[in-house]
């Protein structure tokens, strides 16, 4: 998955980075894909530049 996406669910879901990655590893179970650790997706998140724009 690419990291913005894993940035927006951490936005949208207002979840700490060890729940995300339970969020992750449920969905993982829908679509095949290898969920990293906590860690590291704390450093995937921080990494990304997110802009929210209001109406």
């Amino acid at each position: 998955m690419p990291d913005g996406v894993f940035a927006y669910l951490h936005v949208l879901l207002n979840t700490d980075y060890r729940g995300l990655k339970g969020f992750l590893r449920g969905l993982s179970r829908l679509i095949s894909f290898d969920v990293p650790d906590y860690t590291t997706i704390c450093r995937r998140v921080n990494k990304v530049a997110i802009v929210i724009k209001r109406p």
